[in-house]
């Protein structure tokens, strides 16, 4: 992943990923963390009529991009938040 464009791309395939698998409460804040766990940027995911899940970006003001690695937070609207390591392999590869 060459730029932040790709990074915020793959991040949303694979949280649809994931929270297929979780099944949370929406909405879900879906935060990209840098290697020192600082968010770099956020979104929203709600699920559409068709059981997808929609992402509402929200990029966060002042913050630097830098090379991974990332994490994903994951916090589910009443739950404790949940981590998981963005793969540095690209979903559906």
């Amino acid at each position: 992943m060459n730029d932040f464009n790709d990074v915020v791309g793959g991040v949303k395939k694979f949280s649809a990923n994931v929270l297929a698998n979780e099944r949370p409460t929406t909405p879900v804040k879906v935060q990209i963390l840098d290697v020192g766990m600082t968010p770099v940027y956020e979104m929203e995911a709600t699920l559409n009529d068709s059981e997808a899940w929609i992402f509402s970006d929200r990029p966060i003001a002042a913050t630097i991009w830098k090379p991974g690695p990332y994490t994903v937070r994951f916090t589910p609207q009443g739950r404790a938040p949940f981590d998981r390591p963005l793969p540095t392999t690209p979903i559906g590869s």
